[in-house]
């Protein structure tokens, strides 16, 4: 039986979420619901809009472990569980209502 991969389209809004690694590192980036796979998570690197890092790390490539050329903007990468601290995951900000919405005649 072959497996499905979930599609995570880099250009779909996602909800905004801060990925923290073993070993300290954030990813703050926008994750969709397909991208919780297989006990990870599909990451693609346009979602990712910051990297913080215990070592100065400021790229996903160097979090990675990777040289700079082999990561392309178009990629999606797996980050598997056990490289993955925890996920906190934020909802959007509330808009306020424009003036003359809702109820008032």
């Amino acid at each position: 039986m072959d497996e499905i991969v979930p599609l995570v389209d880099p250009d779909l809004p996602g909800v905004p979420a801060i990925v923290v690694l073993e070993g300290g590192h954030r990813l703050h980036a926008r994750l969709q619901a397909g991208a919780w796979h297989n006990g990870g998570i599909l990451l693609p690197v346009k979602a990712v809009d910051k990297v913080e890092g215990a070592q100065g790390a400021n790229s996903l490539a160097e979090v990675l472990g990777l040289e700079s050329g082999q990561l392309h903007g178009e990629a999606t990468v797996w980050l598997p569980a056990f490289r993955i601290r925890c996920v906190v995951v934020s909802g959007e900000g509330r808009r306020p209502r424009p003036i003359g919405f809702g109820g008032v005649e």
